[in-house]
C-alpha cells in the first residue's frame, strides 16, 4: 500500500490518496509518481493487510475540557461517519471494559461472523483499544488520536491508519 503523507490531508482514501496492490517496483515507482504529482512527494509505503473475512473498526480518543480523555469505539473506515456506530468511555481502560465497549456496538454482529465470515478476534481487538486508550496518561500533549481502521480479524487487530493532533500549546520535542 502507497499513502500520501501530506500534511492537512486526513482522509486520504477519499481524494485518491491510498493506492492499494502495489506488488513490484515499476508499481512502486508510477505509484510514487502519481501521488507525488496529486499531493506532493511525502509518501507512506507499508504492508497490506488482507481484509477478507475482516471488520473495520475505529479507536479513537479526544481531551475534552470538562471530562478529560474520552475513548471512542466503532464501526470504521466509511461507516464510522454513515452509521455513526460507536460507543464511549473515559480512558484508560482495561479489557473487559473494552469488551463491553464493543458489545454496546449495533454492529456487533460483524464481530460474530456475519453471514458466513468468521468472527473476529475479540481478545486481540480489547488488548488493541485497552493499549491504545492507555495515550491518555502516556501522552500528555495530546489532544485528539485516532486510527481508522483498525483491521479486526479472526487472526489479531492491525491498525492500517493513523491521525494524531498534538495540543495546540503542546511543546514536542
Amino acid at each position: 500500500v502507497m499513502k500520501t503523507a501530506a500534511p492537512g490531508v486526513a482522509h486520504k482514501s477519499d481524494g485518491g490518496g491510498v493506492l492499494l496492490g502495489i506488488s513490484h517496483e515499476d508499481a512502486a515507482r508510477a505509484g510514487w509518481a502519481s501521488l507525488a504529482d496529486r499531493f506532493g512527494p511525502r509518501v507512506v509505503v507499508q504492508r497490506q493487510v488482507p481484509t477478507a473475512g475482516a471488520v473495520e473498526l475505529l479507536v479513537g480518543l479526544t481531551v475534552d475540557p470538562q471530562f478529560g480523555p474520552l475513548l471512542a469505539v466503532g464501526l470504521g473506515g466509511v461507516w464510522v461517519e454513515a452509521l455513526n456506530d460507536v460507543a464511549h468511555a473515559l480512558a484508560p481502560i482495561d479489557e473487559p471494559a473494552a469488551l463491553a465497549l464493543l458489545a454496546r456496538l449495533r454492529g456487533g454482529p460483524l464481530l460474530d461472523g456475519f453471514r458466513g465470515a468468521p468472527p473476529v478476534d475479540r481478545a486481540a481487538v480489547a488488548r488493541a483499544v485497552a493499549a491504545f486508550s492507555r495515550l491518555a496518561v502516556l501522552a500528555p500533549w495530546l489532544a485528539a488520536a485516532e486510527v481508522n481502521p483498525l483491521i479486526a480479524g479472526p487472526t489479531g487487530a492491525v491498525g492500517v491508519d493513523a491521525l494524531v493532533v498534538p495540543r495546540a500549546n503542546a511543546r514536542l520535542r
